[in-house]
C-alpha cells in the first residue's frame, strides 16, 4: 500500500515538472516568434552608471548652443561648444541654476526621449549616447559606437516608436527603437540612406506625417518617403541659402533657419519662410530674421509648452529665443506692451457716436493740420479707454504716458484744449471730446 502511494506521488511530480517545461517551452518559442517578427541589427553596449551628486552649471553664458527641448517635465539644453547638455525644472532658470546632465559628449547638438530613455548625439565621437532617468537624476547607461560619421541631429516619432538618428555626412538615417516596452535596452533596427546626400553636409531633416524632408548643402531641398528614404521631390534653392540647418512646418508656412551661403560664408544667415517650397529657386521668399536680433547664425527651432525657440550663435548674450506666429494676447496685454516703447495707441476712429467717419482726413493732410488733430485725438481717446477697459497696471502706464506726450502737442492752443478734456475725461468722466 505504501509502495504504491508512492509510486503514485513520484507520477505526480514528474507530471508536474512535465507541465512547467512545457510552459517553459511554450513561453520560449513564443519570444522566439515575437522577436523573429522585429529587426534588430545590434543592440546597445551597456555602460555601468557611476552614481554621484549632481552638478550645476558653471558657465556663465553658453557656447554655440544648438537645441533646446522638453521632454516630460524636463527642459534640455545644448551647449555645444562648452560639450555638455544642462537640464532644469523651468527653462527660464539662470544658467548657473541648471544642471549638468552630461559632458561626455564631443560638440553634441540634440537630445531626443520617449519618457524612458534619452538619446543623444556625440558628434566628434561618432556615438549615440543613452541616459535613463533614477530618482530625479540622469545616468549614462548605454551607448552605441560607429554611428557614420558626425551625427548630427535625433529625433524620436512618436507615431512609430521610433529614433531616427542622422549621420550629417553619409546620407544614413540611424532607426533605433525598445524591442521590449516594458526593458530599457535599446536595438538598432535598420540604417536607411539617401546615396546621393553621402559627403554632402546635412544638418537636420524633418518628420512631416509620412514623408521625410532634408536641407541639404547640395543646393536642395529632398522630400523622400519615412519607410525607405525614396526621393519623391527635389526642390532647388539659391546659393545664398545652401547652408541651410532645418526645415521647420509651422500652419502653411515652412520655416528655414539658415547658417551660410554656398561658400560657407556665415554673413549669409538668416532665418526666412515660404508657402510652397518651389517658389525657393526663383528667391521668391520672406526673410524674417528681423524679427528677432539678426546679425547672429540661427540654429535649431524646437517647440514646447505653446511656444516657439531658436538657439543662435556668433553674436555675445543671443542664445535662445522664444517665439510665438499667433498673437494670442488680449487687447490690454497689446495696448501695455505698445505704451512700454512709449508708442501711442490710438483710438480716435473707433467711435461711432460722435462719426468719426475720417472725411476730412485728406483735407487736414494737404493743409499739415493733421499734427494738431490726430495727436490730441489720440491721447484724449486713448484716456477713455484706460477708464473704461483697461487693467490697473496698464492704466497707470497710460497715464504717464499721456502726462508726458500731451506736452508735445505743437500748437498750444490745442494743447491747453486737450488738457482741459483729458481732466474732465478724469474727473468728470465725460466723453466723445474730438478735434
Amino acid at each position: 500500500m505504501k509502495r504504491r502511494n508512492l509510486s503514485h506521488l513520484k507520477l505526480t511530480i514528474f507530471l508536474i515538472l512535465l507541465a512547467v517545461l512545457i510552459f517553459a517551452a511554450a513561453a520560449l518559442i513564443l519570444k522566439t516568434i515575437k522577436n523573429a517578427s522585429t529587426q534588430v541589427l545590434s543592440w546597445s553596449k551597456a555602460v555601468e552608471a557611476v552614481s554621484s551628486e549632481p552638478v550645476k552649471n558653471v558657465q556663465p553664458s553658453l557656447s554655440v548652443p544648438t537645441q533646446i527641448t522638453k521632454i516630460g517635465d524636463d527642459y534640455f539644453l545644448v551647449d555645444c561648444y562648452h560639450n555638455q547638455i544642462l537640464t532644469s525644472k523651468t527653462p527660464d532658470a539662470p544658467l548657473t541654476d541648471w544642471y549638468v546632465m552630461t559632458d561626455q559628449i564631443n560638440r553634441g547638438h540634440t537630445i531626443a526621449g520617449d519618457g524612458t530613455v534619452y538619446l543623444a548625439d556625440d558628434t566628434e565621437n561618432n556615438r549615440v549616447l543613452i541616459f535613463e532617468k533614477q530618482d530625479g537624476q540622469f545616468y549614462l547607461t548605454q551607448l552605441f559606437n560607429e554611428i557614420g560619421t558626425r551625427p548630427h541631429y535625433v529625433v524620436y516619432d512618436e507615431t512609430g516608436k521610433r529614433f531616427y538618428v542622422l549621420s550629417s555626412m553619409t546620407g544614413q538615417l540611424y532607426v533605433f527603437y525598445r524591442p521590449d516596452p516594458d526593458s530599457s535596452s535599446v536595438a538598432l533596427e535598420k540604417i536607411l540612406s539617401v546615396p546621393e546626400l553621402d559627403q554632402i553636409y546635412v544638418r537636420s531633416f524633418t518628420i512631416d506625417g509620412d514623408d521625410l524632408y532634408f536641407v541639404s548643402g547640395n543646393q536642395s531641398i529632398l522630400r523622400t518617403r519615412k519607410k525607405d528614404l525614396k526621393i519623391l521631390e527635389r526642390f532647388p534653392v539659391p546659393a545664398e541659402i545652401s547652408g541651410m540647418i532645418q526645415l521647420t512646418h509651422i500652419q502653411d508656412w515652412f520655416y528655414i533657419t539658415v547658417s551660410t551661403d554656398l561658400t560657407g560664408n556665415q554673413d549669409y544667415a538668416t532665418i526666412l519662410r515660404v508657402q510652397d517650397l518651389n517658389d525657393l529657386s526663383s528667391g521668391s521668399w520672406e526673410d524674417i530674421y528681423d524679427n528677432f536680433a539678426g546679425g547672429g547664425t540661427p540654429y535649431y527651432i524646437s517647440s514646447f509648452d505653446g511656444h516657439y525657440y531658436l538657439t543662435e550663435h556668433r553674436i555675445p548674450g543671443h542664445s535662445v529665443w522664444q517665439f510665438d506666429v499667433i498673437d494670442n494676447r488680449t487687447l490690454d496685454e497689446v495696448v501695455q506692451w505698445l505704451m512700454k516703447m512709449d508708442y501711442l495707441p490710438s483710438f480716435c476712429t473707433a467711435c461711432y457716436r460722435e462719426g468719426r467717419t475720417g472725411d476730412r482726413f485728406m483735407s487736414l493732410c494737404k493743409s499739415g493740420q493733421i499734427q494738431n488733430c490726430c495727436h490730441p485725438n489720440a491721447l484724449m481717446t486713448l484716456e477713455e479707454y484706460l477708464i473704461d477697459y483697461a487693467s490697473p497696471e496698464t492704466k497707470r502706464i497710460g497715464d504717464m504716458l499721456i502726462d508726458r506726450e500731451v506736452l508735445n502737442v505743437p500748437n498750444e492752443k490745442a494743447r491747453a484744449v486737450v488738457l482741459e478734456n483729458l481732466k474732465l475725461i478724469r474727473e468728470n468722466n465725460r466723453r466723445d471730446f474730438r478735434f
